[in-house]
């Protein structure tokens, strides 16, 4: 480095990464910008080798990070995401590596969806960081500092007890053969879910279909959260003392730590899942003429949004990853829905409307305004 001349285009210094994942460098008494593509694999506080380029961006220079001079400490804040290939995958939460962060599988196995931990990396290989696990950090639903002041005057408990914690740690993460033993086997069935495009914890599905007699089998499949959380536990206990998930802005403080509310005890798509099954027989005009209550396994198609079913509903348009024995069924469903419409009509039924709002967020997270939630075809 010192080999270059006053006038060079390069310097070294220490660079600063935003959570936009844009970098700063002081250099000179000014103030140099780098792009998130010219970051080079830079983590916050590394020292790097940068060649100045003849810029400026919201009144500071450009430059691009050349070569990696030393680590701070080789510190990145992952979330685990789901790729195109529906796998776990690590992703930087404040960083652009230009490879893939890999961990070992005993680690990664227990994490679910939007969990973020602390891994440890150096160079890449081949072009993939191999990284040495940390610590775990929370879920990125957890509620930052100003929702915990919230929460705290208003009583709401945030964090879990260590025991609560280990016997969640110690709860499988996959059902196993002999948990299947005496319940009904409906893993062939259509079942899906129905939730908001930003729901992790998917605790109930439904199913429909007509018997020969052209009667409605309508089933509702809830998670049995009740096989994993018994009397007299720890996690008994914390949701005794919880009643319910508290949703703050777009925060979620769980009943039941994320581990079990968005793994084994979600309903999410294509894995095997324990329920607690109610199916309902209907005549043609939707008149309820039989029930049964199941406790069975299940294994979801489709984790769809409102807004997806809606699409197809109203709009008349197929989303992408939807069959057409999904969208069949659908309409089975809207239809039998505006049979029980007009029964609650016929009965006195008055529909008020609600007063559910929904919390508009900007880009940084930050409450900009609230607007009316919408009941269409597929809320109902």
């Amino acid at each position: 480095i010192s080999s270059f001349a006053p006038s060079s285009k390069f310097f070294t210094g220490v660079i600063k990464i935003s959570k936009y994942i844009e970098g700063t460098i002081t250099h000179d008494g000014k103030v140099y910008r780098v792009k998130v593509d010219d970051l080079n694999g830079a983590l916050n506080g590394d020292t790097v080798l940068c060649r100045i380029v003849d810029k400026v961006k919201d009144g500071a220079n450009v430059c691009k990070v050349k070569k990696i001079v030393k680590r701070l400490d080789g510190m990145v804040l992952c979330e685990v995401t789901v790729n195109d290939k529906k796998q776990m995958v690590l992703q930087p939460v404040i960083a652009e590596l230009d490879g893939d962060i890999q961990i070992a599988n005993s680690y990664m196995k227990p994490l679910v969806e939007c969990d973020r931990i602390r891994v440890h990396i150096d160079r890449p290989t081949n072009g993939t960081y191999y990284g040495e696990f940390i610590n775990y950090v929370g879920h990125r639903n957890d509620p930052d500092a100003e929702l915990k002041v919230i929460a705290a005057q208003n009583g709401i408990k945030i964090e879990f007890s260590p025991e609560a914690i280990k016997e969640a740690d110690m709860i499988p993460t996959t059902v196993s053969k002999e948990e299947m033993d005496g319940r009904e086997d409906l893993r062939d069935e259509l079942i899906y879910s129905i939730d908001g495009a930003k729901t992790k914890d998917r605790d109930d599905a439904i199913s429909i279909r007509r018997d020969n007699n052209g009667n409605y089998i309508v089933g509702i499949h809830i998670a049995d959260v009740s096989h994993y959380i018994r009397p007299g536990s720890k996690l008994w206990e914390e949701a005794m003392d919880r009643g319910t998930s508290v949703y703050m802005a777009d925060t979620v403080i769980p009943m039941i730590p994320h581990k079990l509310s968005n793994g084994i005890c979600s309903l999410n798509p294509e894995v095997d899942r324990l329920t607690f099954s109610c199916f309902i027989t209907l005549d043609p005009n939707g008149k309820i003429i039989d029930y049964q209550f199941k406790e069975a396994v299940i294994n979801s198609k489709k984790a769809m949004t409102y807004d997806e079913v809606n699409q197809i509903l109203i709009d008349k348009e197929i989303p992408e990853g939807y069959t057409t024995e999904m969208v069949d069924n659908l309409y089975l469903a809207h239809e039998l829905s505006k049979k029980l419409e007009k029964i609650k009509e016929r009965r006195g039924y008055v529909n008020f409307g609600t007063n559910d709002l929904e919390v508009e967020m900007n880009e940084n997270g930050e409450p900009i305004g609230f607007k009316p939630k919408e009941a269409r075809k597929a809320e109902k």
